[in-house]
């Protein structure tokens, strides 16, 4: 049960003992103001009647006549009682509501405060990951389709390249050497030369020119149509820039087949991306 639907079930009950305990207070004090103001009637006596009674008046001392009014009728115990209950009753609900409410805005606030400050890794990798796409001298990065998880809820499509997205791939007689914080990541002669539709060419590197161990996988993965599934990997040394910095196709569709067991290397996630004669 969601909190809006806790909070309108404890209104509603609120509502109605308000309701229930004002009618028995209202009530009460009705009877209350009824009995004090209910009107005595006087009977008028005869001439001669008034006559001994003013003697009768003249003769009774003041304090006799003071003890003779009619003394204010006061509630009885039990109807004292249920009053009393039934206004602390109320004030108890109505603490109880306040302090209810001021919980629930405390928890939605603690959870507002959550989600705004405090995102997720992978969220934070996605988006610096859709940020170096938009970088003009980068090459196309493969979440430019779709997140993994997105197409987990999809069908997966299968593209092959041709005339309208073409994708070629060809031995670069280039050295390439990767390198992040001092450190040499890739060093390679054999670096293959891949490039899709209007996006700059791409190295990728076998990963046995690669230095493994300075490398982490990561949970982000994505899906590319022409190429297939994504896995990523970030770079130890570089820290926080270097997350997700490489990326690599295990499974590549038949169409590329030749960049499976190879890395790519984001340029602004590393310090340099040599290019020496071989």
């Amino acid at each position: 049960m969601g909190n809006t639907t806790r909070l309108e079930l404890f209104c509603r009950l609120f509502l109605g003992l308000f309701v229930g305990f004002f009618c028995v207070t209202a009530a009460l004090f009705v009877r209350y103001k009824t009995v004090t103001h209910t009107p005595q009637v006087t009977a008028v006596p005869s001439e001669g009647a008034s006559q001994n009674l003013s003697a009768r008046a003249l003769a009774t001392p003041f304090t006799s006549a003071s003890r003779s009014q009619r003394a204010t009728p006061s509630l009885k115990p039990q109807e004292r009682m249920l009053i009393t209950s039934s206004t602390s009753t109320f004030i108890t609900f109505i603490a109880a509501a306040v302090a209810n409410f001021m919980s629930w805005r405390e928890r939605k606030r603690r959870r507002q405060t959550g989600k705004s400050g405090a995102p997720s890794t992978s969220r934070s990798v996605f988006a610096l990951h859709c940020k170096a796409s938009a970088e003009p001298h980068q090459p196309a990065p493969p979440s430019r389709f779709m997140p993994a998880r997105s197409a987990a809820m999809h069908t997966k499509t299968v593209k092959i390249p041709g005339p309208d997205h073409p994708i070629t791939i060809e031995p670069s007689p280039l050295r390439v050497i990767v390198k992040v914080a001092g450190k040499t990541v890739a060093d390679t002669r054999r670096a293959l030369m891949l490039r899709e539709a209007n996006y700059p060419a791409v190295f990728y590197v076998p990963r046995e020119d690669a230095d493994m161990s300075l490398l982490a996988r990561t949970d982000h993965a994505t899906y590319c149509p022409y190429k297939g599934n994504c896995s990523y990997y970030s770079i130890v040394p570089g820290g926080e820039r270097s997350i997700n910095a490489v990326w690599t196709y295990e499974s590549p569709h038949d169409a590329v087949a030749p960049i499976k067991d190879h890395l790519a290397f984001y340029h602004d996630r590393v310090d340099s991306i040599e290019e020496l004669d071989a």
